[in-house]
């Protein structure tokens, strides 16, 4: 999954987005 393909409408969505993205990350590395 990338958040690059992900616009945010703000910079705090932005922060939610790779804050979940490091979650599934953490949960299942690739």
């Amino acid at each position: 999954m990338t958040t690059e393909k992900v616009v945010p409408q703000n910079r705090i969505e932005l922060e939610d987005i790779i804050q979940k993205t490091l979650q599934e990350k953490a949960i299942m590395p690739t």
